[in-house]
């Protein structure tokens, strides 16, 4: 059996007293106070669920007690009897938050039980919809009601933080002032009235902030019903989805995306490739594809590390984003591996794009930890042809393109032009045919072996010289500043190609002399004889040989080995005269500042160095000194 509930009953009179205790006898248990300051102290001490004063008390009436008891902030029901039926007081007592007012009759007294369970009742459903309230407003989704019209009726406090109005002003309004597309998502008018148990809606709407602004908003839509069943309004609850849904796509970013580059991964490439092969044959779209490789990569990983390595693959990524459009698709294709995919464009414009990327990676110094590097790529170029089957086709015809770049000597574009065989052809001449025509010939079937030996040699070359490091930067810096030269002086790629291969062999044999300035003194070309030698023994570096074996020949015929005078001397051995006299002198013992190195490198002019290429050398270093940016070539 439950315990009964304790009633607080204030009244000086006995008999009326008696009355109550009898009506309420069977459910509650009375406790009984003639003075309002016992009650006061009972009511500090203890709970009760609920109050019966009468309105004459000793000291104070009963309206002032029942203040008394507001002040307090105790929610316990208060029940006022009189034995006047003074309606004044009732309305008092009332407006005041009694929960009920009975005149002091045989019969009302009598039937107080009934009086006090409905009161009761009253005060738990007023205190649940107050704690329903409470839970409402505190709330950190907002909560709306609506009409069957869409109009809202109610919202809660966390409206204004998540849109930007206050609840005041959004009652009356439309739900779409809040969610523009709600009415294509559900229709209230039509929830009310369905026939379903439950009528409920949720998804995913775009919220509309008081400022304009679109989030995304997760909603939840139900039917909220009155006690006797009808249903009466929607309660809508809105939750702002935006952080979950920047989860959501930076997850989507992660599962395309390239960790390293932050390019699209081989995988989604596939996906757009595929995708943008069906759209340009389905609506006579253009379509053009690269494949690029970075020349000689693996170098730069053994030479300098994995770590440079990823820097350079991002610089190389940034490289190519800058001179591609913002509708085409790159793609980390692989290893050192790069693609792209051009929509609405043609041949002519992927060719060009691809010679674009190529022209810049060329003359971009990419900054590592060990310094500025200068890196070559080769790119493969095809577009999308009638004759594809399907977009393998497209990708098959780039990928052979590149390697026709590399298969030629790599550093260069190349575009699809046939079906490419597996190994390079033997070249077509006729009886007639030029010395120039079988020469160039000859040249293209040399360049593969050609390139094998100058990736066999990079490691040679760092064996030798990784016990001196001096002259291992000295054969970088050198090679940096006869690059600069030999684009700006206008020389061909091979050229250039055979300029960069002399300056980084040119000193190497310096590396294993017993003594090498004893050596220097007796006789100051020595070690570029051995290293001409030793290139010669390679057979396929006879430019870069010829550019090692003289460049120590003096413009005015006193140098060595073979004291070639003027032009005799070949211009890739003129160019590596100057890089390598500038850096002795930035480097020697005191090392000369830029200005004094210069005046040095002008009063050997016409003696040992050729004085254009003297003149072009300093120009350039001066255009990048007046540009505030570090010596690149």
């Amino acid at each position: 059996m439950p315990a009964q509930q304790r009633v607080l009953l204030v009244e000086d009179s006995p008999t009326d007293a008696l009355i109550v205790k009898h009506a309420l006898r069977q459910h509650y248990q009375v406790h009984h106070t003639c003075s309002p300051e016992d009650a006061k102290e009972l009511l500090r001490h203890h709970t009760y669920a609920a109050v019966i004063t009468d309105y004459y008390l000793p000291g104070m009436t009963g309206v002032e007690f029942l203040r008394w008891i507001l002040a307090q902030g105790t929610s316990v029901p208060v029940v006022l009897m009189s034995g006047r039926g003074d309606e004044r007081v009732a309305a008092e007592a009332l407006k005041l938050g009694a929960f009920d007012y009975i005149v002091k009759t045989e019969e009302n007294l009598a039937g107080l039980g009934v009086v006090l369970q409905q009161v009761l009742r009253r005060h738990e459903l007023e205190e649940r919809a107050l704690l329903l309230q409470q839970i409402v407003e505190n709330a950190s989704d907002a909560i709306i009601t609506l009409r069957d019209d869409g109009a809202i009726l109610t919202a809660n406090q966390a409206l204004e933080p998540m849109f930007g109005y206050t609840p005041e002003q959004v009652i009356g309004q439309p739900v779409t002032l809040l969610f523009p597309g709600a009415a294509k998502e559900f229709d209230p008018s039509a929830m009310l009235k369905s026939k379903a148990l439950t009528p409920h809606w949720q998804g995913e709407l775009d919220g509309r902030r008081r400022d304009g602004a679109s989030f995304p908003v997760h909603m939840s839509v139900s039917v909220l019903k009155e006690k006797a069943g009808f249903r009466h309004c929607l309660i809508g609850i809105a939750r702002d989805v935006t952080e979950r849904r920047e989860l959501l796509d930076r997850l989507q970013r992660l599962s395309v995306t390239d960790n390293l580059t932050g390019l699209y991964n081989h995988r989604f490439f596939h996906d757009r490739l595929q995708y943008e092969f069906a759209r340009a044959r389905r609506y006579g779209f253009l379509l053009g594809c690269i494949m690029i490789d970075v020349d000689f990569f693996k170098s730069v990983n053994d030479t300098y590390g994995h770590l440079t390595g990823d820097e350079v693959l991002k610089s190389l990524a940034e490289i190519i984003t800058n001179a591609t459009r913002a509708v085409d698709i790159l793609a980390r294709y692989g290893g050192e591996e790069f693609a792209v995919l051009l929509p609405n464009t043609d041949l002519a414009g992927t060719l060009h794009c691809a010679e674009h990327i190529w022209e810049s990676t060329g003359s971009t110094d990419i900054l590592t930890r060990h310094g500025p590097l200068r890196l070559t790529i080769s790119a493969g170029v095809a577009a999308l042809t009638p004759d594809m089957k399907d977009e393998a086709d497209l990708c098959r015809r780039a990928d052979e393109a590149l390697l026709q770049a590399k298969r030629r000597g790599r550093n260069m574009v190349c575009t699809w032009e046939g079906a490419a065989p597996a190994e390079a052809a033997a070249p077509k001449l006729e009886i007639g045919s030029s010395m120039e025509e079988i020469f160039d010939s000859a040249r293209r079937i040399i360049a593969p072996a050609k390139t094998q030996y100058m990736e066999s040699l990079r490691s040679l070359v760092e064996g030798l010289s990784a016990h001196v490091p001096d002259l291992k930067r000295h054969c970088e810096q050198v090679l940096v500043y006869s690059t600069a030269i030999a684009r700006a002086a206008g020389l061909r790629p091979e050229e250039i190609e055979a300029v960069r291969n002399a300056a980084a062999l040119h000193d190497v044999c310096k590396a294993v002399m017993p003594n090498p300035n004893a050596d220097a003194e007796a006789l100051p070309h020595r070690h570029a004889l051995d290293a001409s030698d030793l290139l010669r023994e390679m057979r396929l570096l006879g430019l870069e040989e010829i550019y090692v074996r003289h460049h120590h020949e003096h413009f005015d015929g006193s140098g060595g080995p073979d004291a070639l005078k003027g032009k005799e001397i070949p211009i890739g051995a003129r160019i590596l005269a100057v890089a390598n006299a500038y850096d002795a002198l930035t480097t020697q013992e005191p090392a000369l500042n830029d200005g004094v190195a210069a005046e040095r490198l002008r009063a050997m002019a016409g003696a040992r160095l050729d004085p254009e290429i003297v003149e072009l050398f300093l120009q350039i270093r001066e255009s990048s000194s007046a540009t505030a940016a570090p010596w690149t070539p």
